[in-house]
């Protein structure tokens, strides 16, 4: 099992705004540009496409490398607690989009600038003091509406 929590992502300019459930992943990152610079000391996530056209990044206009597009912008991304309630928000300027993800990531870089903390033993991330449980663990799944589960291994399942 992961940690999951649910998120706000808010195009800044339009205030155009997707809520969704997202991966915490500290194992992803960004491929290391040096054995000197290991992590980017910047603030991104990683979505599938569709994920992007919700948000409204138009990928004619991104730049691609591969399977990857890079999308700069500003955005502010919030980490909810499974109530809904927002409990931090950062700017972010960067969207990583990647063909054929079916998650919403967020990374080790996001995690660490936010200070927020995983705990596996309870799945839970702990965030100024205060210790908040994966979605999937504080709520039945069969009670998240649907369309938030889009992008998670349950929405099959309901």
């Amino acid at each position: 099992m992961s940690i999951y929590a649910e998120i706000t992502i808010k195009e800044k300019r339009t205030g155009r705004e997707g809520r969704y459930i997202a991966l915490l992943n500290s194992g992803s990152s960004l491929r290391p540009i040096s054995v000197d610079v290991r992590v980017l000391p910047i603030t991104y996530i990683i979505v599938p496409p569709e994920v992007a056209g919700e948000i409204g990044i138009d990928l004619t206009e991104t730049f691609r490398r591969g399977e990857h597009y890079l999308y700069e912008g500003e955005y502010e991304v919030c980490m909810c607690c499974p109530e809904g309630e927002k409990i931090l928000c950062l700017d972010t300027q960067f969207i990583l989009i990647e063909e054929g993800l079916d998650r919403i990531i967020i990374p080790a870089e996001f995690l660490m600038r936010a200070k927020i903390k995983l705990d596996l033993g309870t799945l839970s991330w702990e965030y100024g003091g205060r210790k908040i449980k994966s979605i999937f663990e504080a709520k039945d799944i069969r009670t998240i509406d649907k369309k938030l589960l889009r992008y998670t291994p349950y929405y099959d399942l309901v």
